[in-house]
């Protein structure tokens, strides 16, 4: 290959346009400064904020897995289940931290 066919790095990254996968992370930063501040025990607040840095890497994982999916009925459905998934996390995390 010569230098003029080669694609750099950074032309084969991809980027996400949902706005909801950037107010999830946002909600998710937000959770994670209060699963730190709020949580009585140290260990408890480490297994919370864990947890919930794993989530937030699943959610990634699925919104770059769903920008691959041609077929529109499947990426519809997939889309919904992150929607899901995205929700479902805030409102398990919300519920944890604050109750």
């Amino acid at each position: 290959m010569t230098e003029e066919t080669d694609r750099p790095p950074l032309a084969r990254m991809s980027t996400i346009n949902r706005p909801s996968f950037w107010l999830f992370i946002l909600s998710c930063m937000a959770l994670y400064t209060c699963g730190i501040f709020i949580v009585p025990q140290i260990t408890a607040s480490m297994a919370v904020t864990s947890l919930l840095a794993l989530c937030v890497f699943t959610a990634l994982l699925l919104e770059l897995v769903a920008q691959k999916i041609k077929n529109s009925k499947t990426a519809y459905y997939f889309a919904l289940a992150c929607y899901i998934f995205e929700t479902l996390t805030i409102v398990t995390f919300a519920l944890i931290i604050f109750i």
